[in-house]
């Protein structure tokens, strides 16, 4: 499963899946400075899935 972050303005909990270019960012072999631009998250209460652009860093809190 992807990781957990906290949006910050609702504290709602998503998990990022990966990114857009079908790349799991989880992996070790990714190199920390390739940031994708978009990253594919889900709502862990609603199940809602979203597609977010560069400014997630802005938007939600956590290690991602």
């Amino acid at each position: 499963m992807g990781k957990k972050i906290t949006e910050r303005a609702t504290g709602q909990i998503w998990t990022v899946m990966g990114d857009t270019e079908g790349h799991n960012i989880l992996r070790d072999d990714n190199p920390p400075t390739a940031r994708p631009k978009s990253y594919r998250i889900k709502n862990e209460a609603t199940g809602e899935e979203r597609l977010i652009g560069s400014d997630i860093s802005a938007r939600f809190e956590g290690n991602f």
